[in-house]
């Protein structure tokens, strides 16, 4: 085993040899060392202000484009741990009241900005389906059928534009005037 001072003298004779090397590299580069920490600086803000931006509310972070790249090369021609296996009932039923309490939150975030009340809300809907349904038995005909409305007759009509109808060039059948 070495000795404490013959430890500290190898380690004193390697931090040399590495700043030897660090000080040929800015040499190379044609720096001085106060310009190399400049911007070595300047690069691990640009890192940090970078890496802020991908930071999520919950505090962890988005990964980057290389990131993804790196893991869906890394993930190609794997299958998935749950791929075959059923769920049970319990975990269907977890998962579809999560789903509920996600759409209700949005549909009460969606109330709260129109400054609604659910009453009013389910008021207005049936309001506007009852119109509607109103206008759907004023456009029926006789056979079952519903008449465009004028909205829906500029649809069709800028949708044709510029298309050749079916029956263009053929004859017309002799009990057709």
């Amino acid at each position: 085993p070495r000795s404490p001072d013959v430890k500290a003298r190898i380690a004193a004779g390697v931090r040399a040899k590495h700043r030897q090397r660090f000080l040929k590299k800015l040499n190379d580069m044609g720096m001085t060392e106060e310009e190399y920490e400049v911007k070595k600086e300047e690069e691990r803000r640009i890192k940090e202000a970078e890496q802020q931006a991908r930071r999520k509310t919950n505090g962890s972070y988005r990964p980057t484009e290389e990131t993804k790249k790196k893991i869906s090369a890394g993930n190609k021609g794997k299958t998935p741990w749950t791929k075959g296996k059923p769920r049970s009932p319990d975990v269907k039923a977890r998962i579809a009241a999560g789903v509920r309490a996600k759409h209700r939150q949005r549909f009460l975030k969606k109330l709260n900005d129109m400054g609604m009340t659910e009453e009013e809300y389910e008021v207005k809907k049936e309001e506007e389906r009852r119109i509607k349904e109103a206008e759907q038995q004023a456009r029926r005909k006789t056979n079952g059928s519903y008449r465009p409305t004028e909205e829906t007759k500029k649809k069709i009509s800028a949708g044709n534009k510029g298309k050749t109808p079916w029956t263009k060039g053929k004859p017309r059948s002799p009990d057709v005037k």
